[in-house]
């Protein structure tokens, strides 16, 4: 049955089917009898009677109010299932999301760790290779093509009138020689001389690449069936010196994720030229060009220390430019921030560290963020602004002595990231070597900056997940307990986010009651034990009926603390906190309490931080669900044995799901049996939903059509014998 299922999937979802109604609808259906059931279509009747079940439930994974599938049990006999096996499969429904956002979660973080070593690897080519293009272009061209999932492409050079391919990688080798060779631009290639971005064309053998009209094109379609393609120009202030060429022989665009990668590679090809241009010139670039190598060498030691490398460039190019001094400034598009310093007066570097270099308007940082390329002072006391008394100029030329000034400014993709700004305390102009070098330099702050930014988020990213799977080990531990896992979970959700106090409630509609804190000050802690049970603030009820977090940036400002309501007052004076973050906990689209996390200073929570907290309070919700169930079987049925069955079975799911880090198939096929299993089925599929398609993911039992045949119903052909493996789809 699942070689069959699995061969007409994907598919559009419709109401002809059961997992069509469960994601089109997003709610539990459950079917007692088809036989009885007047909404069933004759198509969908037939199906179930030539596999012979009679009681259908399907259930939604929701994933943020969005349906990303469903699972499926069916019984062979009419009936239904009772409510405690709806709400359990409900469980399981929340269990398979975590699952599945955890293995996306991981999947990020190896694709990001993925790029990452490739960007070291090239800039070790590079150190190790100065001068020396070949390797470095073969390593540029096997990364990007490998990552980005091109079979065929090239590196090609530009020299004004001529491009020619210097590595290529899986063209025939014929038409891979005949790449080599000089050739003029035509059609695609005079749009990256006119100066767009990239060109990505989805289908060379389209109506519009027909013409055939060069050699080059003829062969790509017809030699190398070309059919989706990405040029990515190597550009050096404005000035195209080449491009990337990475094909794939279908039809399927390369996503943005992959354009920027590509984008990266080109920026590092970029910097491998100009090095072995520099190294070309004379002895002075042979000394830039150790400097460079020496920079690239401390790039790629000094994983995400970004104070070292802008040290280690600074120091160079104060030696090799003759500067008297020089900073390296970041920008965040608001204000500046000083990253590095070197042999900065020290009457100078206390005023620049009481008032910051601003976008002044007109002056030399503004002229070179507005323009994206380096400005050259000359002489400071003949700007406008100097003789205006501008206090920054000023200051910059009467207490730090300067002359002439270079501005050379840190750019992705047009944007600003800040500026290095050498000093000369005489009137003497740098020459284009050493602007050049200074701009190679900058380029290479940017990636290293980059580089850093990948490393932190992938940092951020391993701790969320670590995090995660001990609060599942801990909801698998304690079955039934949920103070050690409310605690677990104030403990993980307080240290990742940098938060002071953080509080865990129940609400029954009416009345609040504490259940669970932690950082709590003894002020307020004495608070909260003489008021076990109370009245929710009007913000907190305005967020429970929402059913969606509320953040207050000053809890001393919110209404409730205005208008002296107890518990916000006793938040913010008993316990010191300022900025709030409340956190509904939601089951079946109701409040059943929330999470209040608290910082002693005004600092709002960002996105990504709400993000992880929300995923907090799903897990605990999901403890407290399975805490519930169990608790209703052992009072509903005094049967010990049931209550361990369950008990066993939730622990055996979220120990699959914990150590299922990429591959999904195990805690689906666990989570169908178990669930079948438990809830007395005959049949169980697990199904998932994306853009209008309905995907196959995992069936049980792996037999079934000898279950079938017990039912009376025949036995199924050998080439639709059912498999319990999860599509790749």
């Amino acid at each position: 049955v699942g070689a069959v299922i699995d061969g007409q999937f994907p598919r559009p979802a419709s109401n002809d089917s059961l997992h069509g109604r469960v994601v089109l609808s997003g709610a539990i259906v459950h079917v007692r009898d088809i036989d009885d059931n007047p909404v069933n279509d004759s198509a969908l009747r037939a199906v179930a009677q030539e596999v012979g079940t009679r009681s259908r439930l399907g259930v939604p994974l929701l994933l943020g109010g969005k349906v990303i599938g469903s699972i499926l049990l069916r019984k062979f006999e009419p009936g239904g299932f009772d409510d405690s096996a709806v709400a359990l499969v409900e469980a399981f429904a929340a269990q398979a999301v975590i699952a599945i956002e955890s293995a996306r979660v991981r999947q990020s973080e190896r694709e990001a760790l993925e790029r990452q070593t490739a960007t070291a690897e090239v800039l070790a080519v590079i150190n190790a290779s100065p001068g020396n293009l070949a390797p470095v272009f073969d390593a540029i061209l096997e990364k990007a093509h490998t990552l980005c999932g091109a079979t065929l492409g090239s590196l090609n050079v530009y020299d004004g009138t001529y491009f020619r391919s210097v590595a290529t990688r899986g063209y025939p080798a014929e038409f891979a020689t005949m790449m080599m060779q000089p050739r003029q631009a035509v059609a695609r290639l005079l749009d990256l001389v006119s100066g767009v971005d990239l060109v990505h064309t989805l289908d060379m053998q389209a109506a519009e690449e027909q013409q055939f009209d060069n050699a080059v094109v003829r062969g790509l379609v017809l030699q190398a069936n070309v059919r989706t393609r990405l040029l990515v120009p190597l550009r050096k202030n404005g000035l195209l010196l080449g491009f990337i060429a990475a094909n794939r022989q279908e039809v399927r665009a390369f996503t943005d994720k992959e354009t920027t990668l590509l984008q990266g590679f080109a920026a590092q090809a970029v910097i491998a030229m100009e090095n072995a241009r520099l190294l070309g010139e004379q002895q002075e670039a042979l000394e830039q060009q150790t400097a460079t190598a020496e920079v690239l060498a401390v790039i790629n030691s000094s994983r995400g220390d970004l104070a070292r490398v802008f040290d280690a460039m600074l120091e160079k190019a104060l030696r090799l430019c003759g500067a008297a001094f020089g900073s390296l400034y970041t920008y965040d598009g608001a204000s500046m921030q000083t990253a590095a310093q070197r042999g900065v007066p020290a009457a100078f570097a206390e005023i620049r560290k009481q008032h910051p270099p601003t976008m002044l308007p007109g002056g030399p940082i503004a002229r070179c963020y507005e323009a994206g390329r380096s400005v050259l002072v000359l002489d400071v006391m003949e700007e406008q602004s100097y003789q205006a008394g501008q206090p920054s100029i000023r200051a910059l030329a009467d207490v730090g002595g300067v002359r002439t000034l270079l501005v050379v400014p840190l750019l992705k993709n047009t944007k600003p990231l800040g500026h290095f700004a050498l000093y000369r305390q005489k009137v003497l102009a740098f020459t284009d070597k050493q602007i050049s070098l200074l701009e190679n330099f900058a380029a290479q702050a940017v990636i290293a900056m980059e580089n850093a930014r990948l490393l932190t988020e992938q940092q951020e990213a391993l701790e969320r997940q670590t995090a995660t799977a001990e609060v599942l080990a801990v909801i698998n531990a304690n079955p039934g307990h949920l103070r050690p896992v409310f605690d677990m979970i104030l403990e993980k959700a307080m240290r990742l986010c940098g938060v002071a106090v953080g509080l865990m409630s129940t609400w029954d509609g009416e009345v609040t009651r504490s259940v669970a804190s932690r950082g709590v000050p003894p002020a307020l802690e004495t608070f909260f034990a003489e008021n076990p049970t109370f009245q929710s603030s009007a913000n907190t009820l305005e967020g429970l009926r929402e059913r969606r977090p509320r953040q207050a940036l000053d809890q001393r400002e919110t209404p409730g603390y205005l208008a002296g309501h107890p518990v916000a007052r006793a938040m913010a004076d008993l316990g010191g906190g300022r900025t709030m973050l409340f956190i509904p906990l939601i089951k079946d689209d109701v409040a059943i309490g929330s999470f209040h996390f608290y910082r002693q200073e005004v600092r709002a929570f960002a996105d990504r931080e709400i993000a992880l907290l929300e995923s907090f309070a799903a897990q605990a919700v999901i403890a407290m669900e399975n805490a519930r169930l169990l608790g209703e079987l052992r009072q509903r049925t005094g049967d010990l044995q049931t209550s361990l069955d369950y008990q066993t079975a939730t622990s055996d799911v979220l120990k699959v799901i914990n150590r299922s880090a990429l591959d999904l198939a195990p805690a689906m096929s666990t989570l169908v049996e178990t669930a079948a299993q438990l809830c007395n089925a005959d049949v169980a599929s697990l199904w998932g939903y994306r853009n209008g398609l309905v995907h196959f993911v995992a069936y049980w039992p792996d037999r079934v059509e000898e279950a079938a045949r017990l039912r009376g119903f025949g036995q199924l052909p050998l080439d639709a014998r059912p498999h319990s493996t999860v599509s790749r789809s």
